[in-house]
């Protein structure tokens, strides 16, 4: 029986099996191999490693990664190390490369970046639809994959007073696509577009400006953060559907809130000032609700992000810090330099390096910045799926893509 069971396996004796099980054997695990018929009862397989491929014995230049030989340097499937895939850029020297998305016309317009995963949206506010072609200027999408694609129009410039005209930050929740406008209202419009778009919030007057928006995960609350002008108040709203502020700071406490994020638990926003404030509330919380300070005396926060059982914030000279959603004492991630935009994944922390046209990221939990893209034009918004970093390059007129290292 023993011999027919290594005939089924493929394996070769060095010597004869001892009764306990397979000692000094070499098994083929290349192929496949069919059981039916092996006696396998009584054997002992538990010294046998089906798991770990054996030595393949790659040449010079190549690794070992699984069941094949590759070159770490130029594989975009295992760049640098086994299985750190590229997204769809290239290869070189160990370190994957930028791809572009697409390069709009006026492209050097834009403002606004989003991802859902399988999309990406950006916002062009090109002559606020008044020169060129008015079909620039827009909310548009582009497949997450891809190179030199053609935009899809969720919603373009019609009149100067049409939804898309000069359209600013974005947010997308896996249905529809939100945006602010130069007039300080917000707006939908469905994903793919092919359908008109919806009013989401008027705003009172003109003095108004929407400064981010935000989902939570679910895709049930849309947050955005309103500055308003003297007498009017400073806002975070909540339109789930309808908007309603949830917080309101007024405009004598010398301070803006300028950023927005939001978890599947909290809303989280930035309030610029000295001292500045980075606030936490619940969502859904009971009108009147008192938000949890998570950096009272901070210097003047800019850019708000959270991931994991932390929200990150960047300031106005240059620092980067985190603190625990449960509330804690600030921490500093890094002393990062010029942040025009931030983002988190609970491994690292990002951010656009506008002042020296870079991307760089640092370990959430601290460490030493690092360049992601050394090169990457003037990039003015990021944001990030699971895979890849999105920018866009302002010098270009590029929507520019990079795999997470």
């Amino acid at each position: 029986m023993r011999n027919a069971w290594m005939l089924a396996l493929g394996v070769v004796a060095c010597s004869p099996p001892p009764p306990n099980g397979p000692m000094g054997v070499l098994l083929d695990l290349g192929a496949p191999r069919d059981l039916a018929g092996a006696d396998l009862a009584g054997v002992d397989l538990a010294g046998v490693d089906f798991a770990s491929p054996f030595d393949l014995g790659c040449t010079s230049g190549t690794t070992q990664c699984g069941a094949a030989c590759v070159n770490l340097q130029s594989d975009p499937a295992s760049c640098g190390r086994c299985g750190h895939g590229c997204a769809g850029g290239m290869c070189a020297g160990g370190v994957c490369q930028p791809t572009t998305l697409a390069t709009p016309a006026q492209g050097t317009q834009m403002y606004g970046i989003a991802v859902d995963g399988a999309h990406v949206f950006f916002t062009n506010r090109f002559g606020n639809g008044g020169g060129g072609n008015a079909n620039d200027t827009g909310v548009f999408q582009l497949n997450a994959s891809g190179a030199a694609q053609t935009p899809t129009a969720v919603a373009t410039w019609v009149t100067p007073s049409s939804p898309a005209a000069a359209p600013f930050d974005l947010a997308v929740n896996g249905t529809n696509v939100y945006w602010t406008n130069y007039q300080g209202s917000i707006w939908k419009g469905a994903v793919g577009g092919g359908s008109a778009p919806a009013s989401v919030y008027a705003a009172p007057d003109f003095s108004l400006y929407v400064n981010r928006l935000a989902t939570n995960p679910a895709g049930t609350h849309l947050f955005a953060s309103l500055d308003d002008g003297t007498p009017m108040m400073k806002r975070v709203l909540d339109c789930a559907p309808s908007c309603t502020a949830v917080y309101s700071l007024a405009s004598s406490a010398g301070r803006q809130v300028v950023s927005v994020a939001a978890d599947g638990s909290y809303v989280y926003w930035a309030e610029s000032g000295a001292p500045g404030r980075v606030h936490r509330l619940a969502i859904g919380a009971t009108a009147g609700t008192m938000p949890v300070d998570l950096g009272n005396g901070v210097a003047t926060p800019t850019h708000v992000a959270v991931s994991g059982a932390y929200v990150y914030w960047s300031n106005d000279v240059g620092n980067i810090y985190r603190s625990p959603i449960a509330g804690a004492s600030p921490q500093l991630v890094v002393d990062s330099g010029y942040v025009q935009d931030l983002a988190a994944d609970g491994t690292n922390v990002y951010w656009a390096d506008a002042g020296n046209t870079r991307l760089r990221y640092a370990p959430a939990a601290g460490g030493a910045a690092a360049d992601l893209v050394p090169a990457a034009g003037d990039p003015l918004r990021i944001a990030l799926d699971a895979t890849a970093l999105y920018w866009i390059d302002k010098t270009a007129g590029s929507i520019r893509k990079i795999a997470l290292p």
